[in-house]
């Protein structure tokens, strides 16, 4: 089983709602962020060295480009931000929250962490 983790909260803005369910999936070469029965995004970079670890670009889902930020991650969540719009940058006008995903699935061989869990919403 791959490793998957499940947007359940994408913040209070009138779009965020639009985020939830949405899944990334580890696979041999990357993530893919996925919704239900269609993959929207694919990274295979990670940034080891910073924030965010990886992003993904995301175009014409509910009527907006989006950019989904991973800030954090383990195997029981990942967290991070999002924004809609063409200009995702820090006091752009595109609309912008934080999102948390929780995780389940098979994580490396031997690892002893938790498989599966739940996530809330944890404000920044």
């Amino acid at each position: 089983m791959t490793k998957k983790y499940t947007i359940h909260h994408a913040g209070t803005k009138p779009d965020s709602f639009d985020l939830l369910g949405l899944e990334i999936e580890e696979v041999p070469d990357g993530f893919i962020l996925v919704a239900p029965r269609r993959e929207l995004s694919q990274v295979s970079l990670v940034n080891l060295h910073g924030k965010p670890l990886m992003k993904f670009h995301v175009k014409d889902f509910q009527g907006f480009d989006w950019t989904l930020f991973v800030d954090e991650m383990n195997p029981a969540k990942m967290k991070g931000t999002w924004c809609n719009g063409d200009d995702c940058v820090p006091g752009s006008s595109a609309e912008s929250d934080s999102w948390t995903a929780s995780g389940s699935g098979a994580g490396e061989p031997g690892d002893d962490e938790t498989q599966s869990a739940s996530a809330g919403y944890h404000p920044h």
